[in-house]
């Protein structure tokens, strides 16, 4: 998941008077990012990682803008990869349900996406979802989602998903690099 800078531009796009309370700079000064601000770090991004800022941060799949930039990535990695014979799109099925996955994750049905539960008079962090508030798929879910058989997805498609999620980790770790730069928190 995108990290605290991108959170940081996505509150101060939506309501620069939150990002007052939400960031704080060096020696304890209240950062604040315009619009402008905002708009230039994301201008800065090279077109991929751009499409899946702007994505992350709208929350609105733009599947053209990511993929044309995304596949010809997971072509690469997965030269020998197969697709089920009747199905010659299978692997964008498979790149667009890790974008989405990725983009749009499911809040944990333990604690309701905050993250913890209380027990009598304390709170504890969730066991489901380690804390973060948020749950993946599973495996059973995911093959359900590209409609193949769950043992099928556990054993040949299984690994080449996470391969995806790995480029989309990585765009990740460069957009944070970026905006941190950008916005001079380097």
């Amino acid at each position: 998941m995108l990290s605290e800078n991108l959170t940081c531009l996505v509150i101060s796009a939506q309501d620069p008077e939150k990002m007052k309370a939400h960031d704080k700079g060096k020696a304890g000064r209240t950062v604040k990012y315009d619009f402008e601000d905002v708009a230039g770090a994301l201008a800065r991004l090279n077109p991929s990682k751009s499409a899946y800022a702007r994505a992350y941060i709208t929350r609105e799949i733009d599947d053209n803008a990511i993929m044309e930039y995304l596949l010809p990535e997971v072509r690469r990695i997965g030269r020998k990869w197969r697709c089920p014979k009747d199905r010659p799109h299978f692997i964008r099925e498979l790149a667009d349900l890790a974008v989405y996955e990725k983009i749009d994750p499911n809040p944990c049905k333990e604690c309701k996406g905050i993250g913890s539960s209380k027990n009598e008079h304390t709170y504890h962090e969730c066991h489901k979802c380690k804390g973060s508030g948020l749950r993946g798929k599973s495996m059973i879910e995911r093959a359900e989602d590209i409609e193949i058989p769950a043992t099928t997805f556990r054993y040949t498609w299984n690994t080449r998903y996470h391969q995806i999620l790995s480029i989309l980790d990585q765009w990740e770790r460069d957009i944070n690099v970026e905006i941190k730069k950008s916005l001079g928190r380097f």
